[in-house]
C-alpha cells in the first residue's frame, strides 16, 4: 500500500471492502493505526471471535473524552506498545475527532524516525469528516497524505463523500479504489483515466468503457448484488493506480476470515405494501 483511497456511496459496502483490504494488509505493518469513526473494524481486534490468526491482527484504544488531549508523542509510545490498534471513536466528534486524528497522524510520522525501516499504516474512516474540504483540519493530517509516503508511512483514506473531502487529501492519491454512487457532486470528483460513468449508479446507458471494466464485453456501469432476504452479498469496484492498473473486482469474490461489524442501518416497511 501507499496512498489508497477507498470510496462509494453509504450502503454500497464500503466498510466491508475496507476490512478486506485491512485483514489483508495487516500482517505486513509493524505499526499501524486504524481510525475508526464508527466501530466497525472490530472484528480485527485480537480476542474478538472468530479468533484466529488470520483475525488477530490488532489491539483496541478507545479514543474518547480523555484521549483528546494526548500529545503526537504520547500516540507514539502508545502505538509503540501496541504495534497494531484499531482506534474507535467514543463520545467525542467534530474538532474533538479531528484532533485525535491529526495527533495519531503525526504520531505514525514520529514512529518512522524512531524507526526508519518500519512499515506503518494509518487508516483513517470517514476521511472528508478527519478532513473536510470546508472547515480546518489539523496540518498532521495533511502532510500524511502529502508527505506520509517519503517517510515510510502508507495510507488508506475511506469515504462515502468524494465532495466533502479535502481536494489536497485526494489529489495524492497514487491508488484508487472506487464503488457505485449516485450523486452528482460526489461524481464530478472522480478524476480517473476512464470513463467515470462506470460509478454512476443510476444510468443504464453508458459511453465505451475499457475491456478491464467491461462486463463480457458490455458497458455496465457498477453493481451491487443481494440475496434474497436484501442483504448485501457482493459489490464491484474499480481499482487503479498510477502504474497503469486497472481492474473490475467484486467484493463477493474475496474471502473475509473476521467478522464485520459494519451496519448498513434499519430498512423501513413500506406502508403501500
Amino acid at each position: 500500500m501507499s496512498r489508497v483511497g477507498l470510496a462509494a456511496k453509504s450502503g454500497w459496502g464500503k466498510s466491508y471492502n475496507t476490512q478486506l483490504w485491512l485483514e489483508k494488509n495487516l500482517p505486513d505493518q509493524d505499526f499501524a493505526a486504524i481510525l475508526d469513526y464508527k466501530d466497525e473494524y472490530r472484528g480485527l481486534v485480537r480476542g474478538v471471535e472468530p479468533s484466529s490468526p488470520e483475525t488477530d491482527l490488532c489491539r483496541w484504544y478507545i479514543a474518547g473524552p480523555n484521549e483528546v488531549d494526548l500529545s503526537p508523542t504520547q500516540w507514539a509510545a502508545i502505538l509503540e506498545a501496541g504495534g497494531r490498534l484499531v482506534i474507535p471513536r467514543y463520545r467525542i466528534d467534530g474538532d474533538d475527532w479531528r484532533a485525535v486524528v491529526g495527533n495519531v497522524a503525526a504520531a505514525c510520522r514520529r514512529l518512522y524516525e524512531d524507526h526508519p525501516k518500519a512499515k506503518i499504516l494509518l487508516a483513517i474512516d470517514e476521511a472528508h469528516i478527519a478532513a473536510p474540504q470546508k472547515g480546518k483540519y489539523p496540518e498532521a493530517t495533511k502532510k500524511a497524505a502529502t508527505t506520509g509516503r517519503g517517510e515510510g508511512l502508507s495510507s488508506l483514506w475511506v469515504t462515502q463523500r468524494l465532495a466533502e473531502l479535502a481536494e489536497t487529501i485526494a489529489a495524492q492519491w497514487d491508488e484508487q479504489i472506487l464503488g457505485g454512487f449516485s450523486s452528482d457532486a460526489d461524481l464530478g470528483k472522480i478524476s480517473v483515466d476512464y470513463p467515470a460513468d462506470v460509478h454512476d449508479t443510476r444510468s443504464r446507458r453508458a459511453p465505451p468503457f475499457p475491456s478491464e471494466i467491461q462486463v463480457d464485453g458490455e458497458n455496465l456501469p457498477l453493481r451491487k448484488f443481494e440475496d434474497d432476504a436484501g442483504n448485501t452479498v457482493g459489490s464491484e469496484w474499480v481499482r487503479s493506480n498510477d502504474s497503469g492498473l486497472l481492474e473490475r473486482v467484486n467484493t463477493g469474490d474475496a474471502t473475509m476470515h473476521s467478522r464485520h461489524y459494519g451496519s448498513e442501518g434499519q430498512q423501513l416497511t413500506s406502508p403501500y405494501e
